[in-house]
């Protein structure tokens, strides 16, 4: 045969041989609804909500902030990106495997040898140099280029999983912060509350002294000063609570600076996309990610299927050799040496059978795990839109309702100050503005904090961006 036909038909057959032997990968149908079970109100195009960056949906410069510290100095992000640069430098392994190993080398041998056995004795001396490669494997059923894309598929799939876990780092520390703020809101209320008792209770006191008061009114007011006591001094170790979580989360103490002491208005944007089609999941990092470990399973078959086959292995070297280092280069002392090898898998008592059907398996379980993340991914959405739907309408009417109760304090208080009203009555909407106040800051970060549940559930951008399908290669990688 032509041997230039032979080596175009070797490259056609390494170039085919993953195509021939790993199935055609198909994304599996995404078993859930096209559409959410409920929606909000929004004039934006939800298709691209992935490609948003956080800072477009959390608004607060503080909270900002924060989140940039997370994402530098937090201990499971740092994990994350150590795993990606292990991925990395794992594919870039199996992808050098599709080149040849070439070696330079240089002998000088000396020996005696001895008169008994040769008829003459003497000392022999021989320098060699030359140039190589050893047992190079000839991909020529696709084995090391299945391998290979599947160490592809497991980095790109481990990048996607740091995506994943930065944008629930960055939810976590923005509900952190937020209830933070909110505790802390809660706190400086509850104290100015006491505060306020305080004073009622001393001035009932001094009235009771001077023979205008009631025994009624002093117990009345020392109980309301007791559980005020008791709701600051419970929202002091709430807040300590939420700094050291915070902190954890950060990777390191909260700046003073970036310490919030109330709930911003309006920490987050008030609204995300309406009308969000259900294959806006596959762009979440989860789903990504499980769908780069599927398509590693495949190639992976290829890899177990290749092994059915021959291996076809070369080594070979040229260089010089000689009796003496000065005459190394001179004519005639060239040499050569080329060794190809074949293996034909004969018997292997059914190993090659059980490694393709664990491959198989394999491949079955990675598309029951996809399914099950995009059902899980379908579920969060549908839960963070219907909790969603609601919030806005509760802040709503929290907020009317802290507002009219404290109309009927001030005018409670008037009529008391007045002689009209009894303490009771005045003690009465005191405990109502109080708890509607505490209500209403429980809403507004309710409210916001299903903005950033939603954000997350739909696989928000973050900051860290996605991989490129191939890696570039490393200064020492082999490039093709």
């Amino acid at each position: 045969m032509n041997p230039r036909l032979s080596i175009l038909l070797a490259a056609s057959m390494m170039a085919s041989g993953c195509s021939l032997l790993a199935p055609n990968y198909e994304r599996p149908l995404l078993p859930i609804a096209e559409q959410w079970p409920a929606d909000i109100n929004s004039s934006a195009d939800g298709r691209e909500i992935s490609q948003w960056p956080w800072q477009q949906v959390i608004l607060e410069p503080r909270l900002q902030a924060a989140i940039s510290l997370a994402l530098e100095n937090n201990r499971d992000a740092r994990i994350a990106a150590l795993q990606v640069t292990r991925a990395r430098a794992v594919y870039g392994v199996g992808r050098s495997q599709l080149f040849p190993s070439i070696d330079v080398s240089g002998t000088s041998t000396n020996s005696r040898i001895s008169s008994s056995s040769s008829g003459f004795s003497g000392i022999y001396r021989q320098q060699q140099v030359g140039v190589g490669i050893s047992n190079f494997e000839l991909d020529v059923f696709g084995r090391l280029s299945n391998l290979s894309d599947s160490a592809r598929e497991q980095y790109l799939s481990t990048s996607d999983a740091q995506r994943s876990i930065s944008l629930s780092l960055i939810s976590e520390v923005a509900n952190a912060w937020l209830t933070l703020a909110a505790d802390a809101e809660q706190l400086t209320l509850a104290e100015r509350t006491q505060q306020a008792r305080q004073e009622a209770f001393d001035i009932i006191t001094e009235r009771d002294k001077a023979g205008v008061g009631s025994r009624l009114d002093i117990t009345a007011a020392a109980s309301s000063l007791q559980v005020a006591i008791a709701s600051a001094a419970e929202l002091r170790a709430l807040v300590a609570q939420d700094q050291n979580a915070l902190s954890l989360l950060l990777g390191t103490q909260l700046p003073t600076e970036l310490a919030p002491t109330q709930l911003p208005s309006q920490a987050t944007i008030d609204a995300l996309p309406a009308g969000i089609p259900a294959e806006v999941l596959v762009a979440r990092p989860d789903v990504m990610s499980a769908e780069h470990v599927l398509k590693a399973r495949y190639a992976d078959i290829g890899a177990a299927r290749a092994a059915f086959f021959p291996s076809i292995s070369l080594t070979a070297s040229t260089g010089s050799a000689s009796t003496e280092l000065s005459g190394l280069f001179d004519g005639g002392t060239r040499v050569w040496s080329f060794a190809p090898q074949i293996r034909i898998p004969l018997f292997t008592a059914g190993r090659n059978l059980a490694n393709l059907r664990i491959s198989q398996a394999d491949r079955d379980i990675a598309v029951a795990q996809y399914e099950k993340t995009v059902q899980t991914a379908f579920r969060e959405v549908a839960d963070a839109l219907a909790t969603l739907s609601t919030r806005d309408e509760q802040r709503e009417a929290r907020r009317a309702i802290a507002k009219a109760n404290d109309e009927r304090l001030s005018l409670t208080q008037a009529r008391y100050d007045a002689g009209l009203d009894n303490y009771l009555s005045l003690l009465d909407a005191q405990r109502e503005a109080f708890s509607s106040a505490q209500d209403r800051i429980r809403a507004e970060l309710a409210h916001q904090a299903a903005i950033i549940t939603l954000y997350k559930a739909l696989g928000g951008g973050t900051a860290v961006p996605p991989p490129t399908q191939t890696p570039a290669p490393t200064d020492d990688a082999p490039r093709p």
